[in-house]
């Protein structure tokens, strides 16, 4: 075993640099800020940003889109000659879209999607029948449509039964429903 040599220093160990001293609150040191840098992105959290809400633009559009499946209703229902109830379903869900992605869906326009769907599904069924009648007498289309719309009216009550209102009870709330759907995705 040696010695140590009483002329040299023994060795000191290695010290830590020093911290750097606690800010002091309320002498001018900005205090931390939490959440005001930009957050890192998670999976799943967060909900997207709401889209921009153009409610004249959706009536428009909704309201177009009514019109368009009503005389595709009517033609559908000329070309077989028979009545598809259940359609009121598609013709809802083409209303609903427009309404429900350029309006966002708010409780407002929920109930417009119902009545622009049982309105094309009308507009659609009165269309086809003046449709028939024209193959049938010759009348045309715009007459039958303005000038004997009673007589179109009367031969659709007289064809309407349980089963007709149940699907225009279906087409309400899906509608209502679809509208409420799109505005949210």
């Amino acid at each position: 075993m040696t010695t140590p040599d009483p002329g040299t220093a023994a060795p000191t160990p290695p010290v830590a640099p020093a911290a750097a001293p606690a800010p002091q609150w309320g002498t001018g040191t900005p205090a931390p800020q939490w959440g005001t840098g930009t957050p890192a992105p998670q999976w799943g959290a967060g909900a997207p940003a709401p889209a921009a809400r153009n409610v004249p633009l959706a009536l428009a559009a909704g309201f177009g889109a009514m019109l368009a499946t009503a005389l595709l209703y009517g033609f559908v229902v000329k070309a077989i000659d028979f009545e598809i109830s259940w359609m009121v379903i598609g013709i809802a869900a083409a209303v609903a879209y427009p309404l429900g992605k350029l309006g966002g869906g708010g409780p407002a326009l929920r109930p417009v999607g119902a009545l622009f769907t049982v309105l094309g599904f009308f507009l659609g069924e009165m269309f086809g029948l003046a449709l028939i009648l024209r193959e049938q007498t010759g009348v045309p289309v715009v007459s039958a449509l303005t000038e004997h719309s009673d007589l179109l009216f009367a031969a659709w009550k007289t064809a309407f039964d349980v089963k007709s209102a149940l699907f225009i009870a279906i087409g309400v709330c899906v509608g209502f429903s679809l509208t409420k759907t799109f505005g949210r995705s």
